[in-house]
């Protein structure tokens, strides 16, 4: 993927990430989060007129990109920041098991990585540390801030623009599955219960 990033505006950068398959969101100015009253990640899409009416409104609105099969990716976030030590982490899994194939990635604003995967062709699970210490995973139900955003004077930029994004291997998927497996979903005590709160995890 080639996006000239340092050439373009957030708009163009966009819409070349729509090009290239990935839907996409806007998110607030110097943000993670998505706009006021917006329903998120499900408004997520590929279609330029909707994407320009977006940018046009406001052209510094961070860009948000929808993980999982919308998409058909998901992403693996090694988390470095505030003495998190998710490279080492990822280090432990790789000699346990075999050496991730290079990928796509991104430096975040935070000094981590994103780490970008095809969809396996079934739907990939959102979790936290759960692979692993500091390491989660975006996918299905899920978004990630893409480069050219930023949050103030920290930017989040392209490590190998160019490179392909490649499939995850075996052992991979493997160890998500079988987190799933160690992670059912918990029965509500009360079916009465409402939920008025929903809680995006955003990288």
């Amino acid at each position: 993927m080639s996006t000239n990033i340092i050439q373009q505006t957030k708009l163009q950068i966009a819409l070349a990430y729509a090009k290239n398959g990935f839907a996409v969101f806007p998110l607030c100015q110097n943000s993670k989060s998505p706009l006021k009253n917006s329903r998120s990640f499900h408004e997520a899409t590929t279609d330029d007129k909707i994407i320009t009416q977006w940018w046009e409104k406001n052209p510094n609105y961070n860009i948000g990109i929808a993980t999982g099969e919308v998409s058909d990716i998901w992403v693996l976030d090694i988390d470095t920041n505030d003495g998190k030590k998710g490279d080492e982490s990822l280090q432990m899994i790789e000699e346990e098991n075999s050496p991730l194939p290079p990928t796509l990635m991104c430096k975040t604003a935070n000094g981590g990585k994103h780490l970008y995967f095809k969809n396996p062709g079934k739907k990939i699970k959102n979790s936290t540390s759960k692979i692993a210490p500091n390491i989660d995973v975006r996918g299905d139900g899920g978004y990630i801030v893409a480069p050219a955003s930023n949050l103030y004077k920290k930017k989040y930029k392209w490590i190998n623009e160019g490179t392909d994004i490649s499939e995850a291997p075996e052992w991979l998927i493997t160890k998500l599955e079988d987190t799933k497996k160690k992670h059912p979903k918990k029965k509500a005590k009360n079916r009465q219960q409402k939920i008025t709160l929903k809680q995006f995890k955003i990288f």
